[in-house]
């Protein structure tokens, strides 16, 4: 029953990450392969509990071999680019002389292959057995400290988003807990073990696995909530302030920055040019002395109401679709990071509610 939890686990985190680096980068590239390598790996071990599949084993290793090297180039990605481009081939040369080593041990061991990582077979201390497990345990120690020292440097520097450093915060965690299966598997080759030395050490193997798929899928985090906040600028642009903007830039097109606006550009900067130029023409609006407009400002002084009642006057209609739910949840759920930008917003958006509401605070 565990063995299914902890698959159904792992599966399901890996599927997360995939489903969130459908068109990844180099590293939604190197966590999707990660990711994979892990979930196939857990599978061959599971397997291997039951002593049905003697080379299953030996494929696990490789694996595990492979998704080290693929966790050092991840956390190289972070480098910068002029150290990229000559650290990618030694750890592809680290990886190949690894691997090949463990096969060539793997054909030369003892019989019985007894060689489950979780129950080391007792060949008297024989030499091949021991480098055969040793350089596997090695392996895995010497990623984990580089990988834990690229984590911890990116975790505690300001210059990558929050998710990132905390994705990789987490991933590190995971990093410490296969490093304590490593100690404790090497104490078992060397005759230390300690009360329910097998038993620990499976739940430490699966705890890494769970708490590093944790963090690939804090990373994917990242850009999805990316991708989310752009989507959010992009309907706040259209649906909230773009039928304001067009409403003032009628009654004042001179506020218009000769530069047009490319509706396909950055969200974040389109929104905020249609915040001023909207607001520079709602000043204009307010200040105007027509003496038309002087009983509006009487009855109504304060926004929003008074910029709602003036546009009514003006242009004689509110915009034609009121803002949806589904934006002002949006709104409310992943505002803009910028406080100003974000005021500005609700601001603009209290008119629009107050043009959608007229009906009922202009009978009243």
């Amino acid at each position: 029953m565990t063995s299914v939890i902890v698959l159904a686990c792992t599966f399901s985190l890996v599927l997360v990450v995939h489903l969130i680096h459908r068109r990844p980068s180099r590293p939604g590239r190197l966590l999707c392969c990660g990711s994979g390598m892990l979930l196939a790996a857990t599978v061959l071990r599971e397997i291997d509990a039951f002593e049905i599949w003697l080379t299953a084993d030996l494929i696990m290793r490789l694996l595990i071999i492979s998704l080290q090297h693929v966790a050092v180039l991840l956390v190289l990605s972070f480098r910068d680019a002029s150290s990229e481009s000559r650290w990618p081939w030694l750890v592809y040369a680290c990886a190949a002389l690894a691997s090949l080593s463990q096969i060539a041990l793997y054909f030369s061991l003892p019989e019985p292959v007894d060689i489950a990582i979780h129950g080391f077979p007792e060949h008297g201390g024989d030499a091949v057995t021991i480098v055969y497990h040793g350089l596997y345990l090695v392996t895995m120690v010497a990623a984990a400290v580089i990988t834990l020292h690229a984590c911890a440097r990116v975790a505690l520097s300001s210059r990558h988003p929050i998710m990132a450093r905390l994705a990789l915060g987490v991933v590190g965690c995971g990093i410490v807990v296969a490093c304590a299966f490593a100690v404790l598997s090497c104490a078992h080759l060397f005759d230390r073990e300690i009360d329910n030395d097998t038993l620990v050490r499976d739940w430490l193997y699966r705890l890494s696995v769970v708490i590093i798929l944790a963090g690939f899928v804090l990373g994917g985090m990242h850009k999805g909530l990316s991708k989310l906040r752009h989507k959010v600028l992009g309907r706040l642009a259209d649906e909230v302030v773009g039928p304001l903007w067009a409403q003032v830039t009628t009654l004042h097109p001179d506020v218009v920055l000769p530069l047009p606006c490319d509706h396909h550009a950055d969200p974040r900067a389109r929104l905020t040019r249609l915040i001023i130029e909207t607001n520079d023409g709602l000043g204009l609006i307010r200040r105007d002395e027509d003496e038309a407009l002087s009983a509006i400002h009487t009855r109504h002084p304060e926004d929003p109401r008074l910029s709602a009642a003036l546009l009514l006057h003006l242009t004689g209609t509110a915009p034609a679709e009121p803002v949806k739910t589904s934006t002002w949840a949006m709104l409310r759920l992943v505002l803009p990071a910028d406080p100003m930008l974000k005021d500005a917003v609700f601001e603009l958006y209290a008119i629009r509610d107050s043009l959608d509401t007229s009906s009922e605070w202009l009978a009243a």
